[in-house]
């Protein structure tokens, strides 16, 4: 069943109020208003889920990374999500590095990341999410390690002590006294990762071993089942690789409850068991399956049953929640588990064209996307084109773990892509053993089931807004009739806003593009500028980085590439060798960092000197600051000439900028940024203008300049061209990683699609083509194949 996008308003009312008169406060449970609950919660707070693909996973500084956002309904994996905007951030362990806002081209969401020349060596945290999803905990934004590198030589760090701790956690959440207990345990370090456990043993409070040869099965899970007797507690000791030994004290069995039990027969049907505990007082049980949030099985639970037995087809592919409640209504027992659906997987197939191609070669390939009878399947994929020699394929995320996996699950998920690339018997067990020691995500089901509906703070977000409110100098009284103008010189937009009694004022329905700078001023209604204007943030969610690795640990992703050797691209796209000998000036300097360019300036004027000569505005600042005539690169900055000038507002660039309505109160920096930064784009370079009060409002009495974040606007990929003998006889080296990326790869009625582009001048290597994407039907697709270059 398929949860409507829409309903009426009294469909609504009637939802959220008919579950109250059945199942409220003090009644006894009823499977019947139990599942109209679950319904009404999944009407009054529809969520979504949020994947990136990425060209690849390891970069340079000065590279861009390029991505395919899959945005989907949470519910049923529809690509029809309530919102529009999708962000998109880049990390640094302890700060923001860039932040772009993504909207659908033609309903697809897909751009870009720039990464700042001068960023350390590490790894970074990539980020995806929209402000919908800020009503929940951070957990379900997307989150993906890159690696950014230098073209210096990384040394290795060794291999160090690693302090961890244990958690135990017994199946359905409670050990029972006399009864087999299977109890999962997960060892994790302090740096947030899996520490595999090579020998653990169960102890009594006596110390006597009641279980030995204990071990973790993948990243330091694992689990274990004894029999608890009657008065007695225990630890389970465990040692990992490095011979630290840790401690976990069990919970204290109990004799008065029942638990679930769970496990997958023949791999196509879920057995669940209630086991019950000596000093059990029988009472009614009732048995909740649900997936998402959807209602699978709500029904009473026969004491006389030793088991019952779902097939798979009809459960819901992904993470099942199933929970015992008791009359009241309360959960006593938990268990999560994945149905992992084999049969009737789509059929993915990869025609190459050849069996190998040649140096700046043209290549057409062709995907076929079909369903278990053989039908053509429509849909829309992404494809990334990598070369091997330089990097390697990322298999620690794929949609599969985005969209069935960490997106339902609390906590940070390690590696999840591995439960996904190659299932097996190991890779099943390692995933029920995951979801043991994870916590439910999204729904609070308990409080759902009570008829306790959660509803959303934050809207979907469908259009942008610019709010403010204007105040008087003085007082607050007289601003009836007062409006505000609301220019944009680059779009030549002017709009003209009523505030109302309380001076507030919300422009909506304008999507503006990145980059753009508005200009606010409040009139009162005899055109009067004693007021002042107040523009509201635009706020955005904390986000955690990921646990960061060690070189050790794999962090140093170029460590195939020769040491001798380096790549980095140029302007064009084009990757260009350097030589480790080869060492370059280190330009230091003294003033504050106050963007990603401030250490690639030529010339800066910092506040002290901007107060020192006390120039009202910018336009003046600029014509008479001695000695700031930096040289670009490939000349002067031509600060004299106005027509060839290039300026960015903290660091967005701006087109017709009124020098004279920037005061000198506003500026906290000017940089001179060279030509040689941006290639050919700004042939005579930028001059960054940094606020004071970073791109939001000026305190300027009735006037504000703001530059919000707005829509990137969408860039092409960059793929050379080698279509006649004078373009493949170029002396120019391509050594491209990415050798071809494109986000909108669409599968028409044939179920097919077909890319093409020119190979490298790498030689004797082989291609990973990377396709990831969503069918019309809801099926996730993620294939890797290769293409090899050379004979």
């Amino acid at each position: 069943m398929r949860i409507k996008k829409t309903t009426s308003s009294f469909l609504f009312l009637f939802l959220l109020f008919l579950p109250l008169s059945v199942f409220g406060q003090g009644q006894r449970f009823s499977p019947a208003a139990a599942s109209q609950h679950l319904y009404t919660q999944l009407s009054a707070f529809p969520q979504e889920k949020i994947h990136l693909h990425t060209d690849h996973s390891s970069y340079l500084p000065g590279e861009k990374i390029w991505f395919k956002a899959y945005l989907t309904d949470a519910q049923d994996l529809s690509l029809i999500p309530p919102s529009r905007y999708v962000y998109v951030e880049l990390h640094s362990p302890d700060s923001l590095i860039t932040r772009v806002k993504i909207m659908p081209q033609k309903s697809l969401h897909y751009g870009y990341l720039e990464i700042p020349l001068g960023l350390s060596t590490g790894d970074y945290t990539l980020c995806a999410y929209t402000k919908a999803m800020t009503n929940k905990e951070e957990a379900c934004f997307f989150k993906k390690i890159i690696y950014i590198g230098s073209t210096a030589k990384q040394e290795k760090e060794e291999e160090q002590l690693i302090d961890y701790k244990v958690s135990v956690f017994p199946e359905g959440g409670y050990l029972l006294e006399g009864t087999l207990c299977r109890v999962a345990f997960k060892a994790v370090g302090e740096d947030g990762r899996g520490q595999d456990i090579l020998y653990a043993e169960l102890t009594d409070e006596e110390g006597v071993v009641c279980k030995k040869d204990i071990r973790s099965s993948h990243l330091g899970m694992g689990s274990f089942s004894f029999i608890p007797e009657k008065g007695k507690s225990y630890t389970l000791n465990c040692r990992n690789a490095l011979d630290v030994w840790q401690q976990a004290k069990l919970p204290q069995a109990r004799t008065d409850l029942a638990t679930l039990v769970t496990y997958w027969r023949n791999d196509n049907k879920l057995a669940v068991r209630v086991m019950y505990a000596s000093e059990w007082k029988a009472s009614p049980l009732y048995l909740v399956i649900h997936g998402g949030g959807k209602p699978l099985h709500v029904e009473e639970w026969t004491s006389s049953t030793p088991y019952k037995l779902f097939a798979k087809e009809p459960l819901t592919e992904g993470i099942l929640h199933l929970l015992l409640v008791n009359g009241e209504g309360n959960v006593l027992s938990e268990r999560l588990v994945f149905c992992r659906k084999k049969e009737g997987k789509p059929q993915v197939s990869f025609l190459p064209g050849k069996e190998n191609y040649m140096p700046r070669e043209k290549v057409t390939a062709s995907f076929s996307f079909k369903d278990k009878e053989g039908n053509p399947l429509k849909g829309h994929f992404s494809v990334a084109v990598t070369d091997d020699a330089g990097l390697k394929v990322d298999n620690s995320v794929s949609i599969q773990s985005s969209l069935l996996l960490t997106s339902e699950l609390k906590g940070y998920i390690e590696n999840p892509a591995y439960y996904f690339d190659n299932p097996s018997v190991n890779t099943d067990e390692a995933l029920d053993h995951l979801l043991m020691t994870q916590g439910w995500r999204r729904y609070d089901i308990p409080e759902v089931l009570k008829g306790n509906i959660s509803f959303p703070q934050i809207q979907p977000e469908r259009t942008p807004s610019v709010s403010g409110k204007v105040t008087g100098l003085t007082s607050s009284k007289g601003l009836k009739g007062c409006q505000v103008s609301f220019i944009s010189p680059k779009d030549t937009l002017y709009a003209l806003l009523d505030v109302d009694d309380q001076g507030m004022f919300n422009y909506t329905g304008y999507e503006y593009a990145d980059s753009l700078t508005f200009f606010l001023q409040a009139y009162s209604k005899r055109g009067g500028d004693r007021l002042r204007i107040k523009v509201d943030k635009d706020t955005f969610p904390e986000v955690k980085p990921l646990p960061e690795r060690s070189l050790s640990q794999g962090g140093d992703a170029t460590n195939d590439i020769p040491e001798e050797i380096r790549y980095r691209y140029d302007s064009q796209g084009v990757r260009i060798i350097e030589l480790a000998e080869v060492t370059a000036r280190v330009f230091v300097k003294k003033e504050k960092v106050l963007s990603h360019y401030t250490n690639s300036a030529t010339s800066i004027i910092d506040r002290e000197e901007i107060e020192r000569f006390h120039q009202p505005n910018l336009k003046l600042i600029l014509d008479y600051m001695p000695g700031k005539r930096g040289n670009s690169g490939t000349g002067s900055l031509n600060l004299d000439e106005s027509n060839d000038r290039v300026f960015m507002l903290d660091g967005m660039e701006v087109d017709d900028l009124p020098l004279e309505s920037i005061t000198a109160d506003m500026i906290e920096q000017i940089e001179f940024i060279p030509a040689t930064i941006f290639g050919s784009k700004y042939p005579y370079g930028v001059t960054n203008i940094i606020t004071r009060y970073k791109g939001v409002e000026s305190e300027q009495f009735n006037v504000a300049i703001i530059s919000p974040l707005g829509a990137q606007t969408p860039v092409e990929f960059y793929s050379p061209q080698y279509e006649t003998d004078s373009q493949r006889r170029r002396p120019e080296q391509d050594y491209r990683n990415t050798v071809y990326w494109k986000p909108d790869l669409i599968a028409k009625e044939e179920g097919e699609a077909t890319v093409t582009f020119y190979t490298s001048d790498a030689y004797q290597t082989t291609y990973s083509v990377v396709i990831e994407g969503i069918t019309t039907e809801g099926e996730l697709i993620r294939r890797v194949e290769k293409l090899k270059v050379g004979k």
